[in-house]
């Protein structure tokens, strides 16, 4: 009896610490959630007819972040590795952002990302794109950011 009581326990507390980590997100819109500094984590291209590229940010791009403000701005600070030379490059760009339909609108460059996943500390992001304006999706990137 003790055993199935203290299993009980166990399960009522383990089920009350998890539950708990979902509300935390619950009652914000993704206007809140994006607002912050995000790190990448991973991008996935997908090509059509060709298998899924995964790619990791190396030590230079581990460096980029891209915050987004409460007041539609966005900054993106971007690293990069110049093959050629071997050095990491840093570029500084940002913008207008707004948030429609559960899509992430870049205004500056007309980008619309489909918002696959936001939470308080990860946000998924897709990117289609019609490369040979046919009206079909030619290739798919799905970003990985973290705070």
């Amino acid at each position: 009896m003790k055993k199935l009581l203290s299993l009980l326990t166990i399960g009522a507390l383990s089920l009350n610490f998890f539950s708990c980590k979902d509300d935390d997100d619950s009652g914000k819109s993704l206007d809140d959630k994006i607002v912050g500094i995000w790190k990448l984590e991973k991008t996935v291209y997908q090509e059509t007819g060709t298998p899924d590229e995964v790619e990791y940010p190396d030590d230079c791009a581990k460096k980029s972040t891209t915050t987004f403000n409460k007041d539609n701005t966005y900054k993106s600070d971007e690293y990069y590795t110049d093959y050629q030379t071997d050095k990491c490059i840093n570029e500084v760009y940002g913008g207008i952002y707004k948030i429609e339909k559960g899509n992430l609108h870049i205004i500056d460059d007309e980008t619309i990302f489909k918002i696959q996943e936001i939470s308080s500390n990860k946000m998924v992001l897709l990117l289609e794109e019609d490369v040979d304006l046919d009206g079909k999706v030619d290739s798919k990137v799905i970003v990985t950011f973290i705070k």
